[in-house]
C-alpha cells in the first residue's frame, strides 16, 4: 500500500522543513511518496533542496499561480499512491495522522476521511458524515469546514481544481458521490500558509463575482469578502461587502465596529471572525 503526500509550495522558507518532517516521521507502517509542488517561489533552489534531502518528487512552476491549486493539481496527476493525503506547507502532521486515518477508512469502508479545527471536541474518531458534500452547500464560504490538511482519500477519480478556486469549492467536489467521514482533528495548524492567506481569499472571491450572477450565491460571497477585509483591518471594504452582503444582526455588528479599530481587533482574536 502506498499514500502519495502533495505539498503546493510558495515561499515556503521558515516553514517547509518541519511540515516535510512530520510526514516522514509517520508512525504508519506503509510507502509514502511525497510530492513537493512550488508554484514560482523567490528562491526555488531552496526548496528543491528540500525536496532532495527528503526524497522528494519535486515540480516547480515559471508563474505565479495565486493559491494551491495548481500545485495540488500537479501532484494529483502523477500520484500512483491508493490513497492521496495533502498538507500546506506550514502545517504539521501529528506522527499517527495517516495510521489513524487510514484505521477509519478500512473499519467503516469509507472513501475520505476529513477534520477540520472547527470540531477540537469530537470524540476520538468514528463519527460517520455522510452528508457532507449537501453540508458543505449549504455553509458560508468563508468557514472551511474541511481543512485542506487533514484530508486522506482513495485515488479514485479525483477531480482536478480549476485556476483559482477556493478551498470550499474544491472541497465541494471532491467530497461528491463519496463516503466520507469526519475524524478528531490530527493537523497543527499553521498561520500562514496558501489556503489561510486572507489576501488569496481575497481574491478568490473577488474571481468568484466576476463570474457569479446568482444573487444569493453573490451575497454569500460579499459576506466571505467582509469578514477578509474586517479581519486584515480594511474598514472601507469590509463596510462596503456587507452592504453588498444584505442585512443580519451579525452583519450590521460588524459594520458598526468596523469603525474601532479597538474593538474590531478584539473580535477578530476572541471570535475569530474569519475562522482563524
Amino acid at each position: 500500500m502506498k499514500v502519495s503526500v502533495i505539498i503546493p509550495t510558495h515561499n515556503s522558507e521558515r516553514t517547509l522543513e518541519k511540515a516535510l518532517m512530520s510526514v516522514v516521521n509517520q508512525s504508519v507502517d506503509c510507502e509514502i511518496e511525497i510530492f513537493i509542488c512550488d508554484d514560482h517561489s523567490d528562491d526555488q533552489k531552496w526548496i528543491k533542496a528540500m525536496a532532495e534531502k527528503y526524497n522528494c518528487d519535486f515540480f516547480d512552476s515559471v508563474i505565479n499561480h495565486g493559491g494551491p491549486s495548481w500545485g495540488r493539481n500537479v501532484g494529483i496527476t502523477f500520484a500512483d499512491g491508493d490513497y492521496l493525503a495533502f498538507i500546506d506547507q506550514d502545517d504539521y502532521w501529528l506522527p499517527d495522522k495517516l495510521k489513524y486515518q487510514l484505521g477509519l477508512i478500512k473499519k467503516y469502508k469509507q472513501d475520505l476521511i476529513y477534520s477540520s479545527h472547527f470540531y477540537p471536541g469530537c470524540p476520538y474518531g468514528e463519527r460517520p458524515d455522510m452528508d457532507i458534500h449537501e453540508r458543505l452547500l449549504h455553509l458560508d464560504f468563508s468557514e472551511g469546514a474541511m481543512y485542506p490538511s487533514s484530508i486522506l482519500v482513495r485515488n479514485e477519480n479525483i477531480p482536478l481544481a480549476k485556476n483559482h478556486i477556493s478551498d470550499y469549492d474544491w472541497s465541494v467536489s471532491l467530497t461528491n458521490g463519496r463516503r466520507c467521514m469526519r475524524s478528531d482533528p490530527m493537523v497543527i495548524r499553521g498561520e500562514i500558509g496558501l489556503s489561510a492567506n486572507l489576501q488569496y481569499k481575497i481574491h478568490d472571491n473577488n474571481v468568484k463575482l466576476g463570474v457569479i450572477t446568482d444573487y444569493k450565491t453573490r451575497r454569500r460571497v460579499y459576506n466571505s469578502l467582509a469578514r477578509c477585509y474586517y479581519a486584515i483591518g480594511d474598514g472601507k471594504m469590509a463596510r462596503e461587502c456587507l452592504y453588498n452582503a444584505g442585512a443580519s444582526i451579525k452583519n450590521y455588528a460588524y459594520f458598526l465596529t468596523s469603525y474601532l479599530s479597538p474593538v474590531r481587533k478584539f473580535i477578530v482574536k476572541q471570535f475569530g471572525v474569519y475562522g482563524t
